[in-house]
């Protein structure tokens, strides 16, 4: 070969561009087409999202309004579908799509893959832990969950604006890669399947062919914190005999947090999610309806209080958005209605459902009477 011929270093970068090209392809066939959603480990939070879609998806159209309640943990497990459609005597049919971890972002892309043409549902009940846009310990913005629960739903066109609604430049960066070739993100799945594709797929199978049946039947925690006491000027929590110790803990965590500025940070992120949820069915004929859920066995009575700035409390001014007053589920934050710092117990659960079936037909009679009375011509106050 004559001197000073680049053939080998250009065969080697084609060798590595080819290599690159192969592997984006097969990424995008393997998981950016969707296909490796039916294979992802049920027990995951992804693995729910996807079993909670595919409910959805082969849910047949519904006679009466169907209702769809979003939220994180505390609804996935202190809500019940079917203790809220008895409570509705039928004229009503709820989705619970609450899943755990999950957030107002994530939740705009789950509703965008439960509803595609944003029609699917009457009403969406969404839940905010506080109306007031107190922030947390960490800017939800910046919840790399995020991206390790909704990437299998986004589209190659979201990677940007997705990894951009991040504050932090190593977030963007990973949430970018992740979004665009999603086996980051999918690696540890795809090799615990191929550790064991036999006992995955039966796992799959089993999940796809019960788990509507088990979520709609679930009856939730039996265990019990009533008897608890909170000592707020000591900030001690006495506990029944047989509260373990772990929950005791979580309890404390909970019950007894400071509280956290508000930076302003909170807001702009609901203002974003929420508010694009809101746009997304500004017109479909969906009302959306803010609810506080019970928040704890027992809440700090500082918290939350109707003077602070809230994005929430804003959007009662805009049509087909309810906010539903904060106090209207209040008298459930009581021990014997938990069974660990967050999250309702059977006890709980079955009171708040039927409580939330009431609050959503109330909501929906008083919206079509507003109507009625403006295609009457008459002032609505």
């Amino acid at each position: 070969m004559p001197a000073g011929s680049k053939g080998p270093p250009l065969k080697s970068a084609l060798g590595v561009c080819a290599g690159i090209l192969l592997y984006v392809i097969a990424d995008q066939a393997v998981f950016g087409s969707g296909w490796y959603l039916r294979f992802l480990d049920p027990d995951s939070l992804a693995g729910r999202i996807e079993l909670t879609l595919q409910i959805e998806k082969n849910r047949p159209p519904s006679p009466v309004p169907l209702i769809a309640v979003m939220g994180n943990s505390m609804l996935a497990e202190g809500f019940s579908a079917k203790v809220a459609d008895a409570e509705s005597g039928g004229g009503l049919r709820f989705a619970n799509l609450s899943v755990p971890a999950s957030t107002p972002r994530s939740w705009y892309y789950q509703l965008r893959a439960a509803d595609p043409q944003a029609r699917r549902y009457r009403v969406i009940v969404l839940q905010a832990e506080e109306y007031s846009d107190e922030d947390g310990l960490a800017p939800m913005a910046d919840r790399i969950s995020d991206i390790h629960l909704i990437d299998g739903w986004l589209a190659s066109s979201d990677a940007l604006d997705f990894a951009f609604s991040y504050h932090d430049a190593r977030l963007r960066f990973e949430t970018l890669r992740g979004a665009l070739l999603k086996g980051y993100i999918f690696k540890s799945d795809l090799q615990a399947f191929l550790e064991a594709p036999a006992k995955r797929l039966e796992r799959v199978e089993l999940f796809r062919k019960g788990y509507a049946a088990s979520i709609y039947s679930y009856e939730g925690h039996k265990e019990s914190l009533a008897g608890m006491r909170v000592d707020w000027a000591h900030e001690t929590i006495d506990f029944p005999a047989g509260v373990p110790d772990r929950v005791q803990h979580d309890v404390r965590d909970t019950v007894l947090r400071k509280r956290a500025p508000l930076t302003g940070m909170e807001a702009l992120y609901r203002q974003r999610w929420f508010g694009r949820i809101l746009d997304r069915y500004r017109s479909s004929g969906t009302r959306i309806i803010f609810i506080r859920p019970p928040r704890g066995p027992a809440v700090n009575g500082s918290f939350d209080r109707p003077d602070e700035p809230s994005t929430i409390r804003g959007y009662a001014s805009r049509a087909a958005v309810t906010v539903v007053p904060a106090a209207t589920f209040q008298s459930l934050e009581r021990p014997e209605n938990f069974w660990d710092g967050l999250h309702m117990n059977t006890r709980g659960r079955n009171q708040f459902s039927r409580m939330l079936a009431h609050t959503v037909a109330q909501v929906m009679n008083q919206a079509a009477e507003t109507d009625r009375l403006a295609r009457a011509g008459k002032r609505v106050y």
